[in-house]
């Protein structure tokens, strides 16, 4: 009798488990690159969870850009790279630290899509000294405006300057977008296909 419950309990614990992670959405990045030369053969766009100063923690996906555009998925990183997901604790565009996030227990991670050199060919960045990344500007076409992509352990609400933007649980593209008449458009989505990567030195 007890095994049995014991084995019920378990299974129960493993497809909740599996629920969890099957509700973390991923997110979609596509668009294209422009740069002021060729890119090598060696190029790749990766997306990268990066620190409070903009380092390299790890990369989670990366692909090589065709004909110089690019679309990726991203997957979910290690638990390990998530911080408390406080007031401001990332500067986000238009918002920039003026907001509040609900509720107060949220973890976070940041990333950035950056093109680096794959040089020693092995489809992933190991670090800048082997793999040089393209410096360069990050935005949306249309219309324009600029991303952040977040993700969090669970659904959240950020509020602030006149604004509520609603994020599921897993990785989000937040956007402020600026039409040539209106007000800015704020939003977070988990597929955005009109990045541009501007590159213009490595």
């Amino acid at each position: 009798m007890w095994k049995s419950m014991w084995r019920s309990v378990m299974l129960s614990v493993v497809l909740a488990s599996m629920c969890i992670g099957f509700s973390q959405q991923q997110a979609t990045l596509s668009g294209r690159i422009e740069s002021l030369g060729d890119l090598p053969e060696t190029a790749r766009v990766g997306v990268h969870v990066i620190d409070a100063e903009g380092v390299t923690l790890a990369e989670t996906s990366s692909v090589r850009p065709v004909a110089g555009t690019f679309s990726l998925t991203t997957t979910t990183p290690s638990s390990t790279l998530l911080q408390p997901f406080t007031a401001g604790a990332v500067l986000l565009p238009g918002l920039q630290n003026e907001y509040q996030v609900t509720p107060e227990n949220a973890q976070f991670a940041r990333a950035i899509a950056k093109v680096y050199d794959d040089t020693n060919g092995n489809s992933t960045f190991d670090n800048p000294e082997s793999d040089p990344v393209y410096l360069g500007v990050a935005s949306v076409e249309n219309p324009v405006g600029f991303f952040v992509l977040l993700y969090v352990d669970q659904a959240v609400t950020l509020s602030g300057r006149g604004q509520t933007i609603d994020m599921m649980a897993g990785w989000n593209v937040f956007t402020v977008r600026f039409p040539e008449e209106g007000t800015a458009n704020y939003g977070a989505s988990s597929s955005v296909q009109d990045i541009l990567l501007d590159i213009f030195t490595q």
